[in-house]
């Protein structure tokens, strides 16, 4: 039963594992020129629809055209591996290798889970716990069965090994990602400090008392320092701009190798002579609906089967009278020897490689008629009922229904598998990480750019320093420059290639543990079993009218075949027979004959255009040449001789070639039973029994019993006796031998088969002699003709039943039919797994672990450039700061002095003035207090 879209979107948690390496599992890295897509919203673009064949082709094309013609001369060289017969093996070492290659970054990056037996063993038992341990274990020893539900202990299990899976993959991977949030924090803190100088005078960034400034040392040491940071920064730059267009061109073809596996497996490709599993399943459905007891097709092929009973009935005694006639005339054939004659007719009639006449079928009249019969309409009639009643009616119909039914299930499991898989998991989501690689190429590339132009800015704002201290000697320099090196630039780059690098490196381990995993736990026969479950080769339990389970459990095993057939390295790729169809289809080529040859031979006689001619042939040749029998003797091991006591009841074959008159010895060869001379099937004369006797010892010597000729010794089966013999010439005795056998095959009754055939094809054995055979012959062909007459009537009255609906019907099923013996080698998929294998597994992860270190380096770089960028900036700042302070406190004091001054001058002239006041005072007699001084006389 298909599961429903709910059902496969809750599977696709467990198999986004597994899509991600399968189908371009680069779901945060794919290319960013991908077709146009339709966003629903204006913040992220909405999914594409990839429901039908043009639509996922029409992707594929504009995917692959990115590649340039990469994707047509890889398909160009896997179709002529198809068409040679290509096992499609995998490459040397394919399993055991290492991602990247031994020694390169990815295999670095490995090297910590890879020493503490963590590749591929986390993920496998990641892979375990998400599969049932019934399934995995009874699958590998080749019975599947799976349960009505899910237990809920597997679920919670599966989650929370994915949850180990991925923690301890955080260690020590997260690392960068930490630093690069901590340095974002450290800058906003940094760039605060910059601008609030309270918290410059703190006791971490205690700002200085006192101008200081630098020794010519400590100046070169810091240029040449940050000379090396500058090179290093605007060459990692130049390297992350070029990785940022390498990675898009590798991810452009791990993206197009992904496509076409994902199209080729499940629409099927016809350059590589694959029908796919979607077209599979349809022609699967159309069979089971064919198939079905009341299908109109199933209806009119059993009225069809009842109404030709009787015509096939006549073609049946038709086959059998002729087999019946050459099986009787074999046993007197041209390897049979009666006393030493050949049956002519029989060599006509059965065919004779060592006695061809012209005029007659090289192979025989009977071969030839019957070869003529087997290319006729009325025999193609009799395949097709026949084809008909063994698939379509009866136990045929009902065993070939079960296993499509089964096969129907296995194929919506796998096609249902590979949807979530490849289709639903990433494939429909290209817009969305088309958006994803579009930000990685800007931050790709906006970091590069920021580490050369902070590698430009940086060296500047040492000039410009030296050259405001040059202008203005006695004022510190301003350091502004500087902050913005290392504020507004340097800390940008190094906190987003941390982060980035924390990204990527995540990802980049998880692709290559993915890879390991692949290669040596799942592409395999016992690992496509074992993570059946994780790969989506699980039915959904039904209800109602939903199969049984014991169907679904032969599904689920037929899909997990059919899956190593393709997808495991030691596959045989043959779809049908993992489906259970191997020999049940078989029918189709014959039947689909027998419809198009039926087609052609409508308008021609129903038993064949020469038929009749032969049947004239052989009546002739029955009647001309039924009882001619040649002397022809084959050679014998140890021939009779004269003095054999057995030559005088000579059976067949014990005479062999004796030797003759060499005058007369080739007339004798070819003699017949008749008294006089005869014309063969040859045209030449034939020498007969009064003729053999002259030429034995002269005229009027000899005379044959069955002879007209008088005088002479007679000749009879026993005559000459071995004692008479004993006293002529060799090649007189040879010449009586033959003659003795002459009669004795004349005399016998016995000596040829002359079998019967009852109206119930019942064969009955019957011997007989040289003058029955004759009658028997021409019975034979009589009768013959007899049965060509009625089956030819009844072919003509029921070709209408076969020349209607039925052909239609049956061609468009025997099509679909073919499509599945002839486009289910699936093995080529082999090879675009490699493919994908080698884009993700030698290209795409391996450039982003290289990625991730030149990214590392250029945090570090920008780091040390940050520091040394700060420190320059904060010496000045301080020099600046402290010195203006100073400047303004000598002024002030000076002022503060000046004014001091200005007031003890002041004061002392009051003083002085006061002392005058108070002398003058003194001087006019009045006190301090203004009172008068009296006089002496008290005034």
């Amino acid at each position: 039963m298909m599961p429903s879209r709910g059902e496969r979107r809750a599977r696709s948690t467990s198999l986004s594992m597994v899509a991600s390496f399968l189908g371009a599992s680069v779901a945060s890295i794919v290319s960013a020129s991908g077709p146009p897509s339709t966003p629903q919203n204006r913040v992220w673009p909405s999914d594409l629809v990839l429901e039908t064949a043009e639509e996922f082709s029409a992707v594929r094309q504009e995917v692959c055209r990115r590649s340039g013609s990469r994707a047509e001369e890889a398909s160009t060289v896997v179709e002529k591996a198809v068409l040679a017969g290509a096992l499609f093996t995998p490459s040397a070492g394919w399993s055991s290798r290492s991602p990247g290659g031994e020694g390169q970054a990815l295999d670095q990056l490995l090297k910590y889970r890879v020493q503490n037996g963590m590749v591929p063993s986390a993920l496998a038992k990641v892979g375990e716990s998400c599969s049932p341990a019934k399934n995995r274990v009874e699958a590998v020893v080749g019975f599947y069965e799976v349960g009505e539900e899910q237990n809920p202990d597997d679920v919670g299990k599966c989650s929370r090994e994915w949850s180990t899976y991925y923690l301890g993959l955080f260690l020590p991977y997260l690392a960068p990602l930490c630093l690069g949030g901590l340095c974002v924090l450290l800058h906003f803190t940094c760039c605060f400090v910059a601008c609030c100088r309270c918290c410059r005078r703190c006791i971490c960034c205690k700002e200085r008392g006192e101008p200081r400034y630098s020794s010519k040392s400590k100046v070169i040491f810091v240029l040449a320092l940050w000379i090396g940071v500058a090179v290093s920064l605007f060459g990692i730059g130049i390297t992350v701009n070029a990785l940022a267009f390498t990675m898009h061109a590798t991810i452009d073809w791990q993206l197009c190798t992904g496509f076409q596996l994902v199209e080729e497996a499940i629409y099927g490709t016809t350059r590589m002579r694959y029908l796919g599993t979607s077209r599979a399943l349809g022609n699967l459905e159309e069979m089971a609906s064919t198939l079905d007891f009341d299908n109109d097709l199933t209806k009119l092929i059993r009225t069809t089967f009842q109404e030709t009973g009787e015509f096939a009935k006549q073609q049946d005694k038709l086959q059998k009278r002729l087999s019946h006639f050459e099986d009787v005339l074999k046993m007197s054939g041209p390897g049979f020897r009666a006393f030493e004659h050949r049956c002519v007719f029989c060599s006509l009639a059965i065919g004779d490689p060592q006695n061809v006449i012209i005029g007659f079928p090289q192979t025989g009249l009977l071969p030839a008629l019957m070869s003529e019969l087997n290319a006729s309409s009325s025999q193609s009639m009799v395949q097709i009922r026949s084809y008909i009643s063994d698939v379509f009616i009866g136990p045929g119909l009902e065993d070939l229904a079960s296993r499509v039914k089964r096969a129907i299930g296995a194929m919506n499991i796998l096609d249902s598998a590979l949807r979530v898989s490849l289709v639903e998991t990433w494939a429909q989501r290209l817009p969305s990480i088309d958006v994803i690689e579009s930000l990685r190429i800007a931050f790709f590339v906006c970091l590069g750019f920021l580490s050369m132009v902070a590698a430009v800015i940086g060296t500047l704002s040492f000039f410009i320093t030296k050259v405001r201290a040059r202008a203005l000697p006695d004022r510190a320099p301003s350091g502004k420059v500087h902050c913005c090196s290392w504020c507004c630039l340097l800390f940008f780059v190094a906190s987003g290639a941390l982060l980035l690098t924390g990204v990527l490196i995540l990802f980049t381990v998880f692709a290559g543990e993915g890879c390991v995993f692949l290669r040596r736990e799942v592409f395999n026969h016992e690992g496509i079993a074992r993570y059946a479950d994780l790969l989506g080769l699980r039915p959904t339990p039904g209800g109602g009218t939903a199969p049984s389970k014991a169907v679904r459990d032969a599904s689920a095993y037929a899909a997990v075949e059919i899956a190593r057939s393709c997808f495991a390295s030691n596959g045989t790729g043959d779809m049908l027979l993992a489906l259970g169809l191997g020999n049940s289809l078989e029918f189709q080529p014959p039947l689909s004959d027998a419809l198009y040859k039926l087609d052609g031979l409508v308008a021609k006689p129903a038993l064949g255009e020469r038929s009749a001619e032969y049947v004239e042939i052989l009546r002739d040749a029955a009647a001309r040449f039924g009882g001619m029998f040649i002397l022809d003797p084959l050679p014998v091991a140890s021939p009779a001789t004269a003095l054999d006591s057995r030559s005088a009841a000579v059976a067949n074959g014990t005479l062999g070639i004796l030797a003759l008159n060499p005058n007369v010895g080739m007339l004798m060869i070819g003699s017949t039973l008749v008294p006089e001379k005869v014309t063969g099937p040859d045209g030449r004369f034939k020498e007969g029994l009064n003729s053999f006797a002259s030429l034995i010892a002269g005229p009027g010597k000899y005379t044959f019993v069955h002879g007209t000729a008088g005088g002479g010794y007679i000749i009879t089966p026993d005559l000459p006796s071995a004692s008479e013999l004993a006293a002529l010439p060799s090649t007189t005795q040879n010449a009586l031998l033959y003659g003795r056998a002459k009669e004795h095959l004349l005399a016998s009754n016995r000596s040829f088969r002359c079998d019967t055939l009852d109206e119930e094809g019942n064969s009955e054995v019957r011997l007989c002699g040289v003058s029955a055979f004759k009658d028997f012959v021409s019975q034979e062909v009589a009768l013959m003709q007899k049965q060509m007459d009625a089956a030819s009537a009844e072919a003509r009255r029921v070709e209408h039943y076969f020349l209607s609906d039925l052909r239609a019907d049956l061609i468009s099923v025997l099509r679909r039919i073919k499509e599945l013996r002839t486009l289910s080698n699936c093995r080529f998929l082999w090879a675009r797994i490699e493919a994908l294998d080698q884009a993700l597994c030698e290209d795409v992860a391996p450039n982003v672990a290289t990625s991730c270190v030149n990214l590392m380096a250029l945090a570090s770089v920008a780091a040390v450039g940050t520091i040394i960028q700060y420190k320059v900036w904060r010496h000045l700042k301080d020099n600046k700061v402290v010195g203006q302070e100073l400047a303004r406190f000598e002024t002030t004091h000076s002022r503060f002095s000046l004014r001091i001054q200005e007031l003890e001058d002041e004061r002392q002239r009051r003083e002085i003035q006061l002392k005058a006041e108070h002398q003058q005072a003194l001087d006019e007699g009045f006190t301090a207090d203004g009172t008068k001084i009296k006089d002496d006389d008290g005034t």
